[in-house]
């Protein structure tokens, strides 16, 4: 006999819910004890699931780390979204979803950061750092695909070039928020976009 609809979404709500105990778990014993010291046994008893629950959604602890250093990386998508609805002009789209996410990194904590500094190093992940480059890129392009159709560009000839400069300001960001302690991100995001947004953009 098959699941009905609502079975279904028990079945999911109670995966979600066993995932989110793994994982905020994790988190809170990365912090108390460190990230190194932490094992596969100590967050299962931690979560109160069983090691075949864990295991049923993470291969590893390895795995777990990637998932949740994921999870920051892709923050960018909310701060797209939100710029999109706050304003026509492209310009300040940028600013909106780029000055959101440089603010986003500033209260993260040490965990986090070597989570996210794991994820940037990890040889096995590679593809999925490029997919998520491919992706930031492709908003980035939608952006700037308005700009040139209304003509906002000071030079359409300079289109991929325009683009580049905006993912390598803010890769570039990352990675030193990334390896230098207490790297003003913020300020930094802010003198780089007006830098930059004066050289691709018309005048508003």
């Amino acid at each position: 006999m098959a699941l009905t609809e609502k079975q279904i979404q028990r079945i999911e709500n109670r995966k979600k819910e066993s995932r989110d105990k793994i994982t905020s778990s994790a988190l809170k014993l990365f912090e108390k004890q460190g990230i190194a010291n932490t094992s596969v046994v100590d967050i299962v008893k931690a979560s109160g699931v069983a090691h075949k629950t864990f295991f049923n959604h993470f291969k590893n602890k390895d795995e777990l780390m990637i998932h949740l250093a994921t999870e920051a990386a892709t923050i960018g998508d909310v701060f797209f979204a939100e710029a999109l609805a706050v304003s026509d002009e492209p310009r300040l789209q940028i600013e909106h979803a780029l000055m959101g996410m440089a603010q986003a990194f500033v209260p993260v904590n040490q965990t986090y950061r070597e989570l996210i500094n794991y994820y940037f190093i990890s040889g096995s992940h590679r593809d999925m750092r490029n997919q998520q480059r491919n992706h930031f890129q492709d908003n980035i392009r939608a952006i700037l695909t308005t700009a040139k159709e209304d003509g906002k560009l000071v030079d359409d000839n300079n289109f991929e070039t325009y683009m580049d400069v905006l993912v390598g300001v803010f890769i570039s960001l990352i990675i030193s928020w990334n390896i230098e302690d207490a790297f003003p991100i913020e300020a930094r995001m802010e003198g780089a976009l007006k830098l930059v947004n004066d050289s691709i953009f018309r005048a508003i």
